[in-house]
């Protein structure tokens, strides 16, 4: 029993940092009335993250900066795709493992 409430802590303590670093881009705090219910009733005050700094780049933007040295842009757009705030703007599968460009076969 003991384990399993430290495994809960532990998961609401990564809830609520993934929460925080993705409310660091414009349009992903909590912004409806429901969303602010969930993370005060969840998290409480505390969890409740800043207003995005002015002038903060987006998501997609942040992604392709830090992947594309190392990978092909179009595998960069495919991460900030499955990134998307709503769930219904997200790849499915078979579209993310057909996305353009995204894998590259090793010679």
């Amino acid at each position: 029993a003991a384990a399993a409430a430290a495994a809960a802590r532990d998961e609401e303590e990564v809830d609520l940092r993934m929460l925080a670093s993705m409310a660091e881009f414009p349009g992903y705090g909590p912004t409806s009335e429901t969303e602010c219910a969930y993370v005060l009733k969840h998290f409480g005050a505390h969890g409740v993250p800043p207003p995005t700094p002015p002038g903060r780049e987006s998501l997609p933007a942040f992604i392709t900066r830090k992947l594309t040295p190392r990978q092909p842009p179009e595998f960069a757009a495919l991460v900030a795709a499955c990134l998307g705030r709503h769930p219904e703007d997200r790849p499915t599968a078979a579209e993310a493992l057909h996305w353009p460009g995204a894998w590259v076969d090793e010679p």
